[in-house]
């Protein structure tokens, strides 16, 4: 988990500047977005929002230390964020999402002077709509910054030093364990997103 999901997490919640007492959303509680609340409480963000709608991640979000839980299927989510925090938020961390659209709402959910990271990857053909007037017409001095996680054996080190400390727990997203070569396409079909009760599997070459 640490060289994929959590160096994601925790570089995108570094590049959020966060202060402490500050609140942020993560839009997109899976995998990345879990181990982001993790990140978010170890740089000492005060409330933490977590966007998501199935029940497995809620449990673990709360666990990692989420302060407040939104499903988008009960409506939308920039609504129910405001209804929770009191209206915008300092930060917003987006991990996922099927739609383009979440980025709009993120830039919605920020307040002026606020940061949204992305990192989460579209593929998609269609393009960002900013909307202008959440973005108080250009001069709401808000910043959109997407991030791509670093390499290198020194982060891995410092992340691995958390763990073995225990500052945050990354096997708690792991809810398959197989073993032996045979066992890749169950495991990838699982991580595909077929099965709501799955976050992360993993596979041990021990056989």
């Amino acid at each position: 988990m640490c060289t994929d999901m959590a160096t994601t997490a925790f570089e995108g919640v570094d590049c959020l500047n966060l202060e402490f007492g500050q609140s942020v959303v993560v839009y997109g509680i899976g995998a990345v977005g879990l181990l982001g609340i993790c990140a978010c409480i170890l740089k000492g963000a005060g409330r933490v929002i977590g966007i998501g709608s199935r029940p497995i991640c809620f449990d673990i979000a709360k666990e990692y230390g989420a302060t407040d839980l939104v499903n988008y299927k009960d409506g939308d989510v920039v609504d129910q964020v405001f209804a929770k925090n009191g209206g915008p938020v300092d930060r917003v961390l987006v991990c996922g999402g099927s739609e383009i659209s979440v980025l709009a709402n993120a830039v919605k959910m920020v307040r002026p002077g606020g940061t949204v990271i992305n990192v989460a990857a579209f593929m998609h053909d269609k393009d960002f709509v900013l909307p202008n007037d959440s973005w108080y017409f250009g001069i709401g001095d808000k910043t959109i910054r997407g991030c791509v996680t670093r390499g290198g054996g020194v982060f891995l080190e410092r992340l691995m030093s958390l763990c073995q400390y225990g500052r945050f727990q990354p096997e708690k997203i792991v809810t398959s364990v197989f073993h032996g070569m045979e066992h890749i396409p169950e495991a990838l079909d699982k991580m595909g997103g077929r099965d709501r009760n799955s976050i992360k599997p993993v596979v041990f070459f021990d056989k």
